[in-house]
């Protein structure tokens, strides 16, 4: 049976994986409008909640059951860092499984076209998961980096992280550190706890530009 983005597809002349990742990523936008309005303020937890739900419901659209791999990797991620954090062997086995994974799901779904499939936002979730086994193999060294991670992270926040929909299918990529302080509220201001300035002409001027860009190409 012949999907909306199918039928659509077929009417504009694109791939139909192509059209499920650009609503998905369009999609971001009515979801930012939601967080701010309804969800920032609420307790850590609550916005994790919410991310790992729109992400979920993102990569269920784009994808579908592929999703397993994704939530296979964010438990991978959730094992090491509380099993094995801060070890030479954790950095190693994040390296072999998440790059491994992907090189292996790469070279089973492509064909002789350029290829949208699960594997594309899986890049972004290995760069994510790698780089969260590095910060906190990095939080147990003295000369800590920026981006080091001392509390080990649970389950829910690996996969709000893993999920967040401003960047879970194609970038860009950001540190569980500045996720942290961007779910507390950091980058509020601090007198009246609310954002510094709107963000709704950056983000149009940003959706113009793509829009002109779409154009000509």
């Amino acid at each position: 049976m012949a999907t909306f983005t199918d039928y659509l597809s077929q009417i504009i002349g694109s791939e139909e994986d192509a059209l499920r990742l650009l609503v998905a990523i369009l999609a971001c936008y009515p979801l930012a409008i939601i967080y701010r309005t309804f969800i920032y303020k609420l307790p850590e937890r609550f916005q994790h909640a919410f991310f790992v739900v729109t992400g979920v419901l993102l990569y269920l659209f784009f994808c579908g059951v592929a999703i397993i791999h994704t939530i296979f990797s964010i438990i991978i991620a959730y094992l090491i860092v509380n099993l094995i954090p801060g070890t030479a062997l954790s950095v190693a086995a994040a390296h072999i499984f998440f790059l491994g994974h992907l090189l292996i799901g790469i070279w089973f779904v492509e064909s002789s076209t350029y290829d949208i499939t699960w594997t594309t936002p899986f890049c972004i979730l290995t760069l994510k998961m790698t780089a969260l086994v590095m910060d906190v193999y990095d939080g147990h060294l003295q000369q800590q980096s920026k981006t080091a991670i001392t509390d080990k992270p649970n389950l829910l926040e690996i996969a709000a992280f893993a999920f967040c929909f401003s960047g879970t299918l194609t970038g860009p990529h950001f540190s569980l550190k500045r996720f942290r302080e961007f779910v507390k509220g950091d980058y509020l201001d601090k007198e009246r706890n609310e954002v510094r300035q709107s963000s709704i002409m950056a983000s149009l001027q940003r959706f113009c530009c793509w829009c002109i860009f779409c154009g000509f190409v």
